[in-house]
């Protein structure tokens, strides 16, 4: 069922994709492959962990890749309606800063891509559609007034990372027949930890617009230089502390390279920083992590308590 559903939602996006174009192509993808990334690790991860093969359960892992995309995308309409003055500012893509009769466009968009994710949801699973509304519920939390927690210092990187949890768990789900009973909590809970302190990074080019606009980030409460210097000690903590938790000396000598690579690569420009870069150095890095065979199926489900 819905693998006829993606059929349709790729069709009716290529259909009126003259009407849509705007906003696909703003798209951050960079941000689709990050969450891509962790939903298949999440999948894989519980996968390994049953000793299921990987070909007997294609139809749920497609039908998930589609939903986080279509789920990240939703939350980005959403954060394009209410951001469109701040990334002015910042020169962020979004349609809405050159194009502001778009924005009805942009609520129809959302609210189509709100009701497919929740059919393709149930149809994989009820856990599946309940991990679903959750993540829709932190998207509006995040980026819609009244709560707007985007503005609240500290609380907007942990919700953007409970929403990374939320996609790992997203992943767990899909699996057929997973029993998430037995998940890792205190590691996730490090993990959470670790991804508060590192997602800073994600605010050092916005330091402009969201001093403008009131957005409480690590660059705006301590000021650009010192701001910046802070960013890039919490992205190395982060890397160290999850290595920490591993108790693992290889992988914590392996940390200590991605770690170093983002602090210099936060600190040392004068300007702005690459964000793809940072972005590529964290994605190898996870992918080491997950290859090792050993630490997938004790590591990440049964053996940390």
């Amino acid at each position: 069922m819905f693998l006829l559903f993606i059929a349709l939602i790729l069709f009716l996006f290529l259909y009126r994709f003259d009407k849509y174009k705007a906003i696909l192509l703003s798209g951050r993808y960079s941000r689709h492959f990050y969450y891509s990334f962790v939903f298949i690790s999440g999948f894989l991860c519980c996968l390994f962990s049953k000793g299921l093969s990987f070909f007997s359960v294609v139809p749920p892992f497609i039908g998930g890749v589609v939903l986080i995309n279509l789920l990240f995308l939703s939350g980005l309409i959403l954060n394009n309606l209410y951001d469109a003055k701040i990334d002015v500012t910042n020169k962020k893509p979004n349609p809405l800063t050159f194009k502001q009769n778009l924005k009805s466009t942009h609520i129809r968009f959302f609210v189509g891509l709100f009701i497919y994710s929740g059919v393709l949801a149930f149809s994989l699973s009820p856990r599946v559609f309940i991990l679903t509304l959750c993540i829709h519920f932190i998207a509006y939390f995040y980026s819609c007034p009244p709560f707007r927690l985007k503005r609240v210092f500290i609380l907007n990187t942990a919700v953007i990372a409970f929403a990374t949890i939320l996609a790992w768990l997203l992943g767990c789900a899909c699996v057929p027949g997973a029993d998430l009973s037995h998940l890792p909590l205190k590691f996730l809970a490090i993990i959470f930890t670790a991804l508060t302190l590192a997602f800073n990074v994600k605010d050092v080019n916005d330091f402009k617009g969201d001093k403008q606009y009131g957005i409480a980030t690590v660059m705006t409460v301590f000021g650009a230089r010192l701001g910046k210097g802070i960013s890039a000690a919490l992205a190395f903590v982060g890397y160290i502390l999850v290595a920490l938790a591993l108790g693992s000396r290889v992988f914590l000598f392996l940390s200590l390279l991605p770690a170093t690579a983002t602090f210099l690569a936060i600190l040392l420009p004068k300007n702005k920083i690459n964000e793809p870069l940072i972005f590529l150095i964290f994605f190898v890095s996870a992918a080491t992590f997950i290859i090792f065979p050993h630490f997938i199926p004790t590591l990440f489900i049964y053996n940390i308590k």
